[in-house]
């Protein structure tokens, strides 16, 4: 199904275009209908539409306008222009923004049609021939991606990753020397319709562009407002050639990123170390990020006072570590000494302060055992949990912290029965709720894939068999004891397409959930 975005400020012509795709158009849908330019650029960044509809005279910034901005990042979407106006020097600027196609108003609905379908066979055209190579493109950029992350988590919290540090280097292409810099997008903008999770793909994208063009770099991923990178640099630590480079750097991230997203972002700068002290800059950039200046760039030679906050609750993070791993004390103590020490930050900053701590300890542990069963990607619970509590989130650590510790306290096959039982658990209390494989791999600290493998391995079962079967059970229990109707049971046990659970029934039990009810009437 191709999408597609009407950007109209008429009404009635929004009204028209969008009931014209619904009824004449096949394997379309209308995800979004705008009347103003920023809107449509933030629509654009959330549903990745297939082809854009817009008009000249919307609110705000005009059409074109609107057309410049999304193509600094999005350059493959198709892109129709509908106007009233029949002016040169519009349609001339339309086909330098490349723009696919120029329709004139009153619309001609046959016309708009024909348009319509040309430029979503273009998509599809386009789609064959890149699916020839996506799959190889994507796995190498998805290798890629973690050999990034992997490398901006274990300079930033400290890891001892000497031995590895050539292999990043070689990988990543970066210097033996550099600074670490963090890009944080505003908390005002947190709070607004972004969706934060599908545009940081995007600015991930643009700062590696930015940055690159500037120095060889790594770029982390996303932390809940902050992104974390790596800038290689050969000049000395204590010049003033070292902090115009850099300062210089972020003027320009700054320039594009309201440019491109219309984002107000901080930038916060530590000084150039080599790259297996890297931690120190680190430290300085976070010294930076919280001192409190109007200034949108702060350098760590600008803030005039030490903050120790982050050597205290990581050395804290180091112990409890030790602690879990040679059982000396309990390990809900440690980590209730280390959220005492986060509660005074600002929500941002001590929600990503716990995911730090979380990663850490994930990490140490995936290290002391030598495989890859812990899975550490915390990060991409940051937007559903910002929106919880302190208590829920201290809560989710807790019980995240819960998990890891079963994890590394059992052999590795003992582990993994462990995490069978454990997630068999939890499915038991929560049958009757949808689960996805996804939700109960997190859940217990898996990669999905990982999870799969050894539920089938234990079980000889796939998960979603083992699942099918326990709400089977469950519901020859209520038509046994209770009078409800086989869509009833449906639902009570957790399945949300009563076909699908008459399919399921007749395969597990040989009748059908009807012929079983009428059984048990007999």
């Amino acid at each position: 199904m191709y999408k597609v975005l009407v950007a109209e400020k008429d009404a009635v012509s929004a009204e028209e275009i969008t009931s014209l795709i619904e009824t004449k158009i096949q394997n379309a849908k209308v995800v979004a209908v705008t009347n103003s330019g920023n809107d449509t650029i933030v629509d654009t960044i959330n549903s990745e539409p297939d082809l854009i509809l817009i008009g000249i005279e919307i609110a705000g910034m005009n059409g074109i306008e609107t057309v410049r901005k999304i193509r600094r990042f999005n350059k493959s979407v198709r892109i129709i222009i509908v106007s009233a106006y029949d002016y040169f020097e519009f349609a001339r600027e339309a086909m330098i923004l490349g723009v696919n196609d120029y329709i004139l108003k009153p619309i001609n609905q046959m016309e708009l049609v024909k348009a319509i379908e040309r430029e979503l066979q273009a998509v599809k055209e386009e789609d064959d021939i890149e699916r020839e190579y996506k799959d190889e493109e994507n796995q190498y950029s998805n290798a890629l991606r973690y050999v990034e992350q992997h490398f901006i988590f274990s300079v930033s919290y400290n890891m001892n990753v000497d031995a590895e540090i050539h292999q990043y280097q070689k990988l990543l292409g970066i210097g033996s020397k550099g600074y670490i810099m963090s890009v944080s997008v505003e908390p005002n903008v947190l709070n607004k319709h972004w969706n934060m999770e599908k545009a940081a793909g995007r600015i991930y994208r643009r700062l590696k562009e930015v940055v690159n063009a500037h120095s060889s770099c790594a770029v982390g991923p996303r932390m809940l407002n902050r992104y974390t990178i790596y800038v290689t640099s050969d000049k000395e630590r204590e010049s003033k050639e070292a902090q115009l480079e850099s300062i210089t750097l972020a003027k320009e991230i700054l320039r594009v990123l309201k440019e491109t997203f219309d984002l107000e972002v901080k930038i916060a700068i530590g000084g150039i170390r080599t790259i297996v002290n890297i931690h120190d800059s680190y430290l300085e950039m976070l010294r930076s990020c919280r001192y409190d200046v109007e200034s949108p760039i702060v350098h760590y030679k600008e803030v005039r006072y030490k903050y120790n906050m982050k050597e205290s609750y990581m050395e804290l993070t180091d112990q409890l570590i030790d602690s879990i791993k040679y059982n000396r004390y309990n390990a809900e103590e440690g980590l209730s000494n280390i959220l005492e020490l986060l509660r005074p930050m600002e929500v941002t900053e001590r929600l990503t302060s716990m995911i730090e701590v979380l990663t850490c300890i994930s990490y140490a542990f995936r290290k002391e055992l030598k495989n890859q069963d812990i899975y550490y990607d915390y990060v991409k619970q940051c937007d559903k949990l910002l929106y919880l509590s302190l208590e829920e989130q201290e809560a989710w650590v807790y019980r995240r912290l819960h998990t890891m510790v079963k994890l590394m306290r059992s052999g590795k096959k003992a582990r993994r029965s462990n995490v069978v039982t454990i997630a068999m658990e939890y499915i038991q209390k929560n049958y009757t709720q949808e689960i996805s494989l996804n939700e109960i791999s997190q859940y217990v600290g898996l990669s999905p894939q990982h999870f799969s493998k050894i539920f089938k391995e234990t079980t000889n079962y796939s998960y979603v068999e083992w699942v099918n079967d326990l709400r089977i059970g469950k519901a020859q229990e209520i038509m046994k004891q209770e009078d409800c109707t086989i869509k009833e049971v449906c639902f009570l046990v957790g399945f949300q397409d009563p076909n699908y659970f008459s399919r399921i029934f007749k395969k597990r039990v040989g009748i059908s959930p009807t012929e079983y009810a009428k059984e048990r009437a007999i």
